[in-house]
Protein backbone atom coordinates (compact mmCIF):
# COMPACT_ATOMS: atom_id res chain seq x y z
CA UNK A 1 0.00 0.00 0.00
CA UNK A 2 1.82 3.65 -0.96
CA UNK A 3 2.24 5.73 2.14
CA UNK A 4 1.56 9.30 1.54
CA UNK A 5 2.24 12.56 3.38
CA UNK A 6 0.07 15.54 3.27
CA UNK A 7 -0.64 16.58 0.12
CA UNK A 8 -1.74 20.33 -0.67
CA UNK A 9 -4.47 21.35 -2.43
CA UNK A 10 -4.54 25.07 -2.67
CA UNK A 11 -7.48 24.87 -6.00
CA UNK A 12 -11.16 24.92 -4.70
CA UNK A 13 -12.17 28.14 -5.13
CA UNK A 14 -15.57 30.22 -4.75
CA UNK A 15 -16.78 31.24 -8.05
CA UNK A 16 -18.65 34.32 -6.51
CA UNK A 17 -15.01 35.68 -4.54
CA UNK A 18 -12.54 33.64 -6.44
CA UNK A 19 -11.17 32.64 -2.71
CA UNK A 20 -9.70 30.11 -1.85
CA UNK A 21 -12.10 27.34 0.20
CA UNK A 22 -10.47 24.18 0.60
CA UNK A 23 -6.37 24.01 1.58
CA UNK A 24 -5.22 20.41 1.80
CA UNK A 25 -6.62 17.17 1.89
CA UNK A 26 -4.99 13.96 4.02
CA UNK A 27 -5.07 10.80 2.31
CA UNK A 28 -6.59 7.97 4.42
CA UNK A 29 -6.45 4.99 2.35
CA UNK A 30 -5.45 4.80 -1.38
CA UNK A 31 -9.33 4.79 -2.00
CA UNK A 32 -10.49 7.66 0.07
CA UNK A 33 -9.41 11.30 0.88
CA UNK A 34 -10.97 13.88 3.14
CA UNK A 35 -10.90 17.21 2.48
CA UNK A 36 -10.43 19.69 4.98
CA UNK A 37 -11.91 22.61 4.16
CA UNK A 38 -10.41 26.06 5.00
CA UNK A 39 -13.81 28.01 5.20
CA UNK A 40 -16.60 25.33 6.98
CA UNK A 41 -19.16 27.91 6.64
CA UNK A 42 -18.56 27.67 2.79
CA UNK A 43 -19.38 24.03 1.95
CA UNK A 44 -21.60 23.74 4.57
CA UNK A 45 -19.45 21.15 6.35
CA UNK A 46 -15.91 21.02 7.91
CA UNK A 47 -14.83 18.42 5.88
CA UNK A 48 -16.30 16.29 2.52
CA UNK A 49 -15.19 12.83 2.59
CA UNK A 50 -14.94 11.50 -0.93
CA UNK A 51 -13.68 7.85 -2.64
CA UNK A 52 -11.85 7.68 -5.37
CA UNK A 53 -8.09 9.59 -6.70
CA UNK A 54 -9.26 11.51 -9.60
CA UNK A 55 -10.22 14.76 -7.66
CA UNK A 56 -10.43 16.92 -10.63
CA UNK A 57 -12.92 14.53 -12.09
CA UNK A 58 -15.30 14.40 -9.26
CA UNK A 59 -15.49 18.51 -8.62
CA UNK A 60 -16.27 19.13 -11.76
CA UNK A 61 -19.15 16.38 -11.99
CA UNK A 62 -20.30 17.40 -8.39
CA UNK A 63 -21.47 20.71 -9.15
CA UNK A 64 -24.02 20.86 -6.31
CA UNK A 65 -22.11 21.84 -3.27
CA UNK A 66 -22.99 25.72 -1.92
CA UNK A 67 -19.91 27.31 -2.34
CA UNK A 68 -20.09 26.24 -6.16
CA UNK A 69 -16.92 25.01 -6.18
CA UNK A 70 -14.12 24.99 -9.41
CA UNK A 71 -11.05 23.12 -10.03
CA UNK A 72 -8.46 24.86 -10.98
CA UNK A 73 -5.00 22.73 -10.55
CA UNK A 74 -3.43 20.65 -8.18
CA UNK A 75 -0.09 19.89 -6.74
CA UNK A 76 1.53 17.19 -4.89
CA UNK A 77 4.01 18.40 -2.48
CA UNK A 78 5.24 15.72 -1.43
CA UNK A 79 4.84 11.97 -1.08
CA UNK A 80 6.96 9.13 0.63
CA UNK A 81 8.63 5.81 -1.35
CA UNK A 82 5.91 3.65 -2.17
CA UNK A 83 5.92 0.46 0.37
CA UNK A 84 4.53 -1.18 -2.51
CA UNK A 85 6.08 -1.52 -6.14
CA UNK A 86 2.95 -0.86 -8.25
CA UNK A 87 4.30 -0.06 -12.02
CA UNK A 88 2.97 -1.82 -14.32
CA UNK A 89 5.31 -4.22 -16.43
CA UNK A 90 5.66 -3.05 -19.76
CA UNK A 91 3.84 -6.13 -22.24
CA UNK A 92 6.44 -5.10 -25.19
CA UNK A 93 9.71 -6.30 -25.43
CA UNK A 94 12.17 -4.80 -24.02
CA UNK A 95 14.30 -3.43 -27.49
CA UNK A 96 11.09 -3.30 -29.31
CA UNK A 97 12.14 0.58 -30.38
CA UNK A 98 15.95 -0.41 -30.74
CA UNK A 99 17.83 1.77 -33.43
CA UNK A 100 14.58 4.13 -33.62
CA UNK A 101 14.71 7.86 -33.27
CA UNK A 102 11.62 9.48 -31.84
CA UNK A 103 11.10 13.36 -31.96
CA UNK A 104 8.20 14.42 -28.74
CA UNK A 105 7.05 18.29 -28.20
CA UNK A 106 6.35 18.41 -24.80
CA UNK A 107 8.60 15.39 -24.12
CA UNK A 108 10.01 17.61 -21.09
CA UNK A 109 7.30 17.23 -18.37
CA UNK A 110 4.37 14.92 -17.90
CA UNK A 111 2.49 12.48 -20.15
CA UNK A 112 5.26 13.78 -22.92
CA UNK A 113 7.52 13.04 -20.42
CA UNK A 114 6.72 9.50 -19.26
CA UNK A 115 6.26 8.67 -23.16
CA UNK A 116 10.19 9.90 -23.60
CA UNK A 117 10.98 7.33 -20.91
CA UNK A 118 9.34 4.58 -22.05
CA UNK A 119 10.02 5.14 -25.52
CA UNK A 120 13.63 5.35 -24.47
CA UNK A 121 13.51 1.99 -21.80
CA UNK A 122 12.63 0.21 -24.57
CA UNK A 123 15.32 1.40 -27.14
CA UNK A 124 14.88 4.41 -28.88
CA UNK A 125 16.87 7.77 -28.92
CA UNK A 126 14.95 10.41 -27.31
CA UNK A 127 14.94 14.39 -28.86
CA UNK A 128 12.51 16.24 -26.64
CA UNK A 129 11.45 19.98 -27.51
CA UNK A 130 9.97 22.54 -24.81
CA UNK A 131 9.66 26.23 -24.50
CA UNK A 132 11.46 25.84 -21.35
CA UNK A 133 15.28 25.41 -21.59
CA UNK A 134 15.65 24.37 -18.29
CA UNK A 135 13.01 21.88 -17.82
CA UNK A 136 14.17 20.21 -21.14
CA UNK A 137 17.79 20.44 -19.44
CA UNK A 138 16.28 18.31 -16.40
CA UNK A 139 14.45 16.44 -18.75
CA UNK A 140 17.43 15.39 -20.72
CA UNK A 141 19.39 14.89 -17.57
CA UNK A 142 16.83 12.23 -16.02
CA UNK A 143 16.80 10.01 -19.49
CA UNK A 144 20.51 9.89 -19.77
CA UNK A 145 20.89 8.86 -15.95
CA UNK A 146 18.46 6.04 -17.30
CA UNK A 147 21.31 5.23 -20.27
CA UNK A 148 18.57 6.58 -22.95
CA UNK A 149 20.33 8.72 -25.47
CA UNK A 150 18.81 11.37 -25.70
CA UNK A 151 18.90 15.59 -26.66
CA UNK A 152 16.61 18.50 -25.90
CA UNK A 153 16.22 21.44 -27.52
CA UNK A 154 14.52 24.72 -26.48
CA UNK A 155 11.37 25.98 -29.29
CA UNK A 156 8.12 26.74 -29.45
CA UNK A 157 5.84 24.73 -31.97
CA UNK A 158 3.72 27.82 -33.06
CA UNK A 159 7.02 29.24 -34.75
CA UNK A 160 7.37 27.60 -37.61
CA UNK A 161 11.25 28.17 -37.33
CA UNK A 162 11.54 26.53 -34.59
CA UNK A 163 9.94 23.40 -35.58
CA UNK A 164 12.40 23.40 -38.45
CA UNK A 165 15.27 23.91 -36.21
CA UNK A 166 14.15 21.20 -33.94
CA UNK A 167 13.42 18.53 -36.59
CA UNK A 168 16.85 19.93 -38.58
CA UNK A 169 18.80 19.57 -35.35
CA UNK A 170 17.28 15.76 -34.14
CA UNK A 171 18.58 14.37 -38.02
CA UNK A 172 21.69 16.47 -37.15
CA UNK A 173 22.14 14.29 -33.98
CA UNK A 174 20.84 11.11 -34.88
CA UNK A 175 20.45 11.15 -38.48
CA UNK A 176 16.78 10.17 -38.60
CA UNK A 177 13.48 10.35 -37.38
CA UNK A 178 11.29 7.36 -36.90
CA UNK A 179 8.55 8.84 -34.29
CA UNK A 180 7.39 12.32 -34.04
CA UNK A 181 4.75 12.73 -31.26
CA UNK A 182 2.70 15.44 -30.58
CA UNK A 183 2.29 16.02 -26.45
CA UNK A 184 2.58 20.35 -27.08
CA UNK A 185 -0.55 21.09 -25.49
CA UNK A 186 -2.24 24.29 -23.44
CA UNK A 187 -5.19 24.20 -20.99
CA UNK A 188 -6.45 25.79 -18.11
CA UNK A 189 -10.36 25.85 -16.89
CA UNK A 190 -11.76 28.85 -17.84
CA UNK A 191 -15.89 29.60 -18.55
CA UNK A 192 -16.57 30.91 -22.00
CA UNK A 193 -17.96 34.50 -21.22
CA UNK A 194 -14.45 34.58 -18.81
CA UNK A 195 -12.01 33.00 -21.89
CA UNK A 196 -10.50 35.62 -23.95
CA UNK A 197 -9.70 35.78 -27.98
CA UNK A 198 -6.70 35.70 -27.52
CA UNK A 199 -6.97 32.84 -24.71
CA UNK A 200 -8.99 30.69 -27.16
CA UNK A 201 -6.32 31.37 -29.98
CA UNK A 202 -3.17 30.85 -27.67
CA UNK A 203 -5.03 27.17 -27.09
CA UNK A 204 -5.42 26.80 -30.81
CA UNK A 205 -1.96 27.46 -31.80
CA UNK A 206 0.20 25.10 -29.73
CA UNK A 207 -2.47 22.22 -29.88
CA UNK A 208 -3.39 22.61 -33.43
CA UNK A 209 -1.58 24.78 -35.45
CA UNK A 210 1.36 23.35 -33.61
CA UNK A 211 0.74 19.92 -34.04
CA UNK A 212 0.27 20.59 -38.04
CA UNK A 213 3.44 22.92 -38.03
CA UNK A 214 5.44 20.09 -36.11
CA UNK A 215 3.91 17.21 -38.90
CA UNK A 216 4.57 19.48 -42.34
CA UNK A 217 8.37 19.83 -40.67
CA UNK A 218 9.16 16.49 -40.41
CA UNK A 219 7.04 14.86 -43.10
CA UNK A 220 9.84 14.33 -45.51
CA UNK A 221 12.17 12.77 -42.67
CA UNK A 222 9.29 10.10 -41.86
CA UNK A 223 8.41 9.45 -45.45
CA UNK A 224 9.13 6.28 -46.78
CA UNK A 225 12.97 6.84 -48.49
CA UNK A 226 13.15 9.62 -46.34
CA UNK A 227 17.02 10.73 -45.44
CA UNK A 228 18.21 8.28 -43.01
CA UNK A 229 15.89 5.45 -44.25
CA UNK A 230 17.24 2.14 -45.28
CA UNK A 231 15.72 1.00 -48.47
CA UNK A 232 13.28 -1.78 -46.49
CA UNK A 233 11.92 0.67 -44.12
CA UNK A 234 8.37 1.34 -44.52
CA UNK A 235 8.18 4.50 -43.09
CA UNK A 236 7.78 6.44 -39.76
CA UNK A 237 5.20 6.91 -37.00
CA UNK A 238 3.01 9.87 -35.47
CA UNK A 239 1.00 10.11 -33.02
CA UNK A 240 -0.81 12.98 -31.91
CA UNK A 241 -1.84 13.16 -28.46
CA UNK A 242 -5.46 14.35 -28.69
CA UNK A 243 -8.69 14.08 -25.82
CA UNK A 244 -12.32 12.62 -25.70
CA UNK A 245 -13.30 16.03 -24.44
CA UNK A 246 -15.24 17.38 -27.40
CA UNK A 247 -16.92 13.99 -28.24
CA UNK A 248 -19.50 15.55 -26.03
CA UNK A 249 -18.82 18.75 -24.19
CA UNK A 250 -16.97 19.61 -21.14
CA UNK A 251 -17.25 22.04 -18.17
CA UNK A 252 -14.70 24.89 -18.61
CA UNK A 253 -12.73 23.55 -21.64
CA UNK A 254 -14.05 25.12 -24.78
CA UNK A 255 -10.74 26.12 -25.94
CA UNK A 256 -9.27 22.83 -25.60
CA UNK A 257 -12.26 20.71 -26.75
CA UNK A 258 -12.08 22.91 -30.07
CA UNK A 259 -8.44 22.36 -30.60
CA UNK A 260 -8.27 18.60 -29.70
CA UNK A 261 -11.18 18.32 -32.39
CA UNK A 262 -9.17 19.82 -34.88
CA UNK A 263 -5.87 17.65 -33.72
CA UNK A 264 -8.50 14.81 -34.99
CA UNK A 265 -9.41 16.26 -37.78
CA UNK A 266 -5.48 16.39 -38.99
CA UNK A 267 -4.77 12.92 -38.02
CA UNK A 268 -7.56 11.81 -39.99
CA UNK A 269 -6.42 13.83 -43.39
CA UNK A 270 -2.66 12.88 -42.85
CA UNK A 271 -3.04 9.46 -42.55
CA UNK A 272 -5.64 9.38 -45.42
CA UNK A 273 -3.23 11.59 -47.75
Amino acid sequence: MPALTLVKFPVLVSKETSVPIASTFVPTTPEKFTIVCSQPNACGDSSIVMQGLNIVDYFIKHSSFPCDLVVARYQILQTNQLTTDTRMESPFKPEILKGKVALLTGGASGIGFEISTQFGKHGASIAVMGRRKTVVDSAVSSLQALGIPAVGFAGDVRKQEDAKRVVESTIERFGKIDILVNAAAGNFLVSPEDLSPNGFRTVMDIDSVGTFTMCREALNYLKKGGPGKSPDDSGGIILNISATLHYTASWYQIHVAAAKAAVDAITRNLALE
